[in-house]
């Protein structure tokens, strides 16, 4: 939704959380899906997405597509370990071995942990999410084309769809000099808030 208020642009996108890879869940064939649809190379995606894996999980075992535990972090001269622990912020995935700036920002977009599923749900999920899902380009821009018939950017949730209930929301406003300010948040819909509250902040 874009509107103007106060002399300012405002946009705001509401994204179903369902439609995203969750961090803790996903399995690294997924997370490697993907980064290779963001254009990471092949090799390169299976290496973070078992380091991925290796920083979620609590044993000291190399994850089986590459991964990354103590020893790989003391080799690069990092001053931490991985963390084998549940991810508990999205900021910490730029913490795990090979992820650099450029990808996070790529990522971030279509990864949680909130969905608590192990697969995304594709009646809201983004291109590069369905591309991980198995579709190829094409696939996944026909699918988007007929499931929003084009009115709605990849991954948007419109207000009044019934989603999971868990939704990120992004909201911008832009001055007339041109500077931004953004917040975001994620919320679930009366997720065990207080008395009277209509949703929970996450």
């Amino acid at each position: 939704i874009e509107f103007e208020w106060g002399g300012q642009k405002v946009r705001v996108r509401v994204v179903d959380e369902s439609a995203k890879l969750d961090l803790n869940i996903a399995s690294p064939e997924l997370l490697a899906g993907l980064m290779q649809a963001l254009g990471v190379d092949f090799e390169r995606s299976r290496r973070i997405a078992g380091a991925i894996a290796d920083w979620r999980d609590g044993d000291d075992l190399l994850n089986a597509e590459g991964g990354a535990e103590d020893p790989e972090y003391a080799a690069a001269k990092l001053p931490y370990g991985a963390k084998d622990r549940p991810f508990e912020t999205l900021s910490e995935l730029r913490l795990v071995l090979g992820m650099d700036p450029a990808l996070y920002e790529k990522m971030r977009p279509y990864v949680t942990l909130y969905s608590g599923l192990a697969r995304p749900n594709p009646a809201y999920a983004g291109k590069p999410v369905l591309q991980a899902l198995g579709m190829d380009e094409n696939q996944a821009a026909g699918f988007l084309a007929q499931r929003e018939g084009g009115a709605a950017g990849p991954g948007s949730t419109p207000v009044t769809a019934q989603g999971s209930g868990t939704y990120s929301i992004s909201s911008r406003a832009t001055r007339p000099d041109g500077t931004r300010v953004q917040i975001q948040a994620a919320i679930r819909v009366g997720g065990g808030g207080g008395f009277g509250q209509l949703y929970l902040p996450l």
